[in-house]
């Protein structure tokens, strides 16, 4: 389960909090692979059983206005399975599965 750290924008440690996101909160599987961050409220994360973008719309604590989208091979990935993130481009991540790469162009290359 990824824990993400929220500064609550500041430098002090004492108002830090961690939150856990997991199935309960639209996640797919408990197991993550690989997480990037795509920009201050939003993250990709890798999961066996699809590609995660979850958006905190900016309140992490607060799970109510989450945005949770899930790609898995029923909707475009070559396989659920998927092991890696990075970011191509902005805007634009490359995905690693267990048997292809595939960018953000729509590309699949296979080994």
């Amino acid at each position: 389960m990824p824990r993400v750290l929220s500064d609550n924008g500041t430098a002090a440690k004492t108002d830090d909090v961690w939150v856990v996101i997991n199935t309960a909160d639209g996640l797919p599987y408990d197991a993550v692979e690989d997480v990037v961050i795509a920009s201050p409220t939003a993250m990709w994360i890798a999961t066996p059983r699809g590609l995660v973008h979850f958006d905190h719309k900016g309140t992490l604590a607060t799970g109510s206005d989450d945005q949770v989208s899930v790609i898995t091979a029923a909707t475009g990935l070559p396989s659920d399975s998927v092991q890696a993130i990075a970011v191509e481009a902005p805007n634009r991540i490359a995905v690693g599965t267990h048997d292809s790469i595939y960018g953000g162009l729509g590309r699949v290359f296979l080994p």
